[in-house]
């Protein structure tokens, strides 16, 4: 009699990269939270917040096709919620973006003996093969007359530079989609 043996003990190689494959798509940490004061029922229009009003990084990834495509991605989801383009000076709605970067590590892969030598823990965590940097898409809606932040979405996950142009502005793009899951309907 003949017992199968489980696949991973087989080829353990094979399911080591089948799992990093799998954590390449992994899956966006996604938080919206909406002003309890606004009205979303009375915002019928938007329309882009001028460069020169926005926060200093705003309204870019540092790659201008990406960037290209989170406004086209934004754009289509406001639509899609019912809301209409309009003119910066007449617009409900201001939208603005922007992309945060911060390096993180996974502290299970520092050895304990690491973290109480001086020194010794952050060249341990540098030298962490689980270090990498997290960026996070952030959308902020901004009702313009009162120039009162209303909503705010987000979507952070793993960068991965390695990533083709495609695979990129891919994640962009479900970012987006993953953020306004939940934003109001135009009233």
């Amino acid at each position: 009699m003949t017992t199968a043996t489980p696949p991973c003990t087989i080829r353990p190689a094979i399911c080591l990269l089948a799992i990093l494959a799998a954590s390449g798509s992994s899956q966006f940490t996604v938080r919206a939270d909406r002003n309890p004061a606004a009205d979303f029922a009375r915002y019928r229009t938007f329309a882009w917040m001028a460069i020169a009003e926005a926060r200093p990084g705003d309204q870019t990834t540092g790659h201008r096709g990406i960037d290209d495509r989170i406004y086209t991605d934004i754009e289509r989801e406001m639509q899609r919620h019912g809301y209409a383009p309009g003119a910066n000076a007449d617009a409900d709605l201001l939208l603005t973006f922007r992309l945060l970067k911060d390096a993180r590590y996974d502290d299970a892969d520092v050895t304990y003996g690491a973290q109480w030598h001086h020194g010794a823990y952050l060249d341990a965590l540098h030298a962490s093969p689980d270090a990498y940097d997290r960026g996070t898409l952030m959308v902020d809606v901004v009702d313009r007359t009162q120039n009162l932040l209303v909503w705010r979405g987000s979507a952070a996950s793993r960068l991965l530079p390695h990533f083709s142009y495609e695979r990129r502005v891919k994640r962009a793009s479900d970012a987006v989609k993953k953020i306004f899951a939940k934003f109001p309907t135009a009233g």
